[in-house]
């Protein structure tokens, strides 16, 4: 009987270190853009605008959004690709939302380098088409999409761009324009010699994994045998 409580203690430490390892936590990080508003604001000469739909930045609008990855960032890293650890991502350039759950919202450049625990480079690009289906070809509804691209010391948005090409984007999306016409009545705008930061939020509480909240629950179980076995022998 010593013997088996033994054990049981043993099994229950081992639970328990596996409950509460590092790995066993929520590992999913959020980061947030924090940037300038636009410094440089050009809208094409079409008023309204020759394809619809049309938009129109102001200055008063910059580029916002989060993203969420699997893990945390590394402390120091060089800059690496991190779209294979992106769990979910939205931004928006005050006209455009571009979201991970939108189908319409292509991927292309997702890009950080680290130092000492904070995202010291970035690079980020997508696109979203106006309209499904969309294709490439004769200037048209279908053929215009918008597209940002920010990183530390500049910021761009765009809308109503035309596409002339359809292929693969740098993180491997297809269905990406990769090659574009400025249309007259399309419209932009810059963040020109700003700076422009990403910062992670808080971490979240950690939270026992499931499998060691199973090996917990079957441990508990065998506890309460083994207590009612014992009693019935000392009676």
């Amino acid at each position: 009987m010593i013997n088996t409580i033994r054990l049981f203690g043993a099994l229950c430490a081992t639970v328990a270190a596996m409950a509460f390892a590092p790995s066993a936590f929520a590992q999913a990080t959020t980061y947030t853009l924090n940037s300038a508003t636009y410094s440089t604001v050009v809208n094409g000469p079409a008023t309204p605008c020759d394809i619809a739909p049309c938009a129109t930045f102001t200055s008063a609008m910059r580029l916002t959004g989060s993203f969420v990855t699997s893990e945390p960032l590394p402390p120091d890293s060089p800059t690496t690709n991190i779209a294979p650890i992106l769990v979910s991502y939205s931004f928006s350039d005050g006209v455009t939302t571009y979201s991970s759950s939108d189908p319409l919202v292509r991927l292309d450049t997702f890009r950080t380098a680290t130092s000492g625990g904070a995202v010291s480079i970035f690079r980020i690009e997508m696109q979203r088409w106006n309209q499904n289906p969309h294709m490439a070809g004769p200037d048209s509804a279908a053929t215009r999409f918008a597209s940002i691209r920010v990183q530390n010391t500049y910021g761009e948005a765009n809308y109503g761009l035309k596409c002339n090409n359809v292929g693969v984007s740098n993180s491997g999306v297809s269905d990406y324009c990769d090659s574009q016409n400025d249309s007259s009545d399309a419209t932009s705008a810059y963040q020109e010699t700003v700076s422009n930061t990403i910062s992670v939020a808080a971490a979240a509480i950690p939270t026992l994994s499931e499998w060691a909240m199973i090996l917990l629950g079957l441990t508990m179980a065998g506890g309460s045998a083994l207590y009612i076995q014992r009693r019935r022998h000392e009676a």
